[in-house]
């Protein structure tokens, strides 16, 4: 098994894989990534059903900050509304 292997259920834009423990999203600079560290399995698997796999994922901490950190680029115009 890939040391990080992508859901193919996930709907969160800023979902990026996962391994064991950690799930990985989008960074909040160009070339980077975020880990979010788990106790276990578990509770990644709940964490990832919750909000990486649902509709629901806006209510997550992690894509609130990311999404608004876009927001703020867009509006500052460094990044087009199209990416």
């Amino acid at each position: 098994m890939p040391k990080h292997s992508p859901s193919k259920k996930a709907i969160c834009p800023f979902y990026r894989a996962n391994q064991r423990q950690e799930i990985f999203c989008e960074g909040i600079k160009e070339c980077t990534r975020l880990h979010l560290g788990f106790a276990d399995p578990a509770s990644l698997e709940d964490y990832r059903k919750q909000y990486c796999e649902s509709y629901e994922y806006g209510d997550c901490r992690i894509a609130k900050m990311l999404a608004e950190r876009f927001e703020e680029e867009v509006k500052d115009g460094q990044v087009s509304e199209s990416v």
